[in-house]
């Protein structure tokens, strides 16, 4: 993460709020560097404008969600993996009631979304009048303010970004008929992907006080069992491993996900 920073120096960073933004700062300025050495100003302008709006969404859904120190912790050192990886690889999204439904109401409305651009492309429409457009649908009656406020933000990412092989994290995400004894569950991370629906990866952060019992260690394995019959892998990391080594949590969660999305990661 830091050549200039132990471990524990990280940790540190993470917790501190100033401290994080300032950090987080320095990844995206040198994301920005790079991408945009040799550009036309144009273009650089637009990009820094992209990702300060793209990464300052995740991380104010970061610091939303986040309930306790590990999962600042956990959370902010994915946020800073990512920006240094692949700085549009990550979109988190939440969701309220069912996660699982509601991914699979995004999966089908992206899919619509796609066949909108595809259809406005081979009207070989340029891609700056696409907002127009849209803007005309909704005075003309023939879309709700909701959704053009949705379009707009599907446009950004799918359209202008191209961000169709970004990572999705939700949150907490509620699981209310996936049951372990009669009850939903509600893991820690959720990773997916709007193209895949085979893709599903369920990250888990263990803390000591919660999941050290012999019936704690019994009812974690029976939901990592019904989790996989849906599909879903599941990745467990003890709260002292991400309280001590964030970097190599985050390089292994990194690792899984490059090689599940097919190499995506730049």
């Amino acid at each position: 993460m830091s050549k200039s920073l132990s471990q524990s120096e990280v940790k540190n960073v993470l917790l501190d709020d100033d401290a994080f933004v300032e950090l987080l700062d320095a990844f995206e300025q040198r994301s920005i560097s790079e991408e945009c050495d040799g550009e036309d100003p144009g273009f650089s302008s637009w990009y820094r404008m992209a990702l300060d709006t793209h990464i300052k969404n995740n991380s104010t859904v970061i610091d939303a969600f986040q309930e306790s120190p590990i999962e600042k912790i956990f959370l902010r050192s994915l946020l800073l993996g990512f920006v240094k990886a692949d700085p549009f690889g990550l979109v988190i999204h939440q969701f309220g009631r069912d996660a699982l439904q509601e991914v699979e109401y995004f999966r089908e409305y992206y899919g619509r979304f796609k066949e909108f651009i595809a259809w406005w492309e081979r009207r070989q429409k340029p891609f700056s009048e696409i907002e127009a457009y849209l803007d005309s649908e909704l005075i003309a009656g023939r879309m709700e303010a909701q959704e053009r406020n949705y379009l707009r933000h599907l446009t950004f990412r799918y359209y202008y970004l191209m961000m169709d092989h970004s990572v999705h994290l939700t949150i907490q995400p509620n699981f209310p008929n996936v049951q372990v004894d009669g009850r939903g569950i509600r893991p820690d991370l959720y990773f997916w992907s709007p193209e895949r629906s085979e893709f599903g990866l369920i990250v888990e952060c263990d803390g000591f006080q919660f999941h050290s019992s012999p019936g704690a260690f019994s009812k974690d394995r029976k939901r990592d069992r019904v989790l996989a019959i849906r599909g879903l892998r599941t990745l467990r990391f003890s709260g002292s491993e991400i309280t001590n080594t964030p970097v190599d949590a985050t390089r292994d969660i990194l690792e899984l996900l490059w090689k599940e999305q097919g190499g995506w990661l730049q």
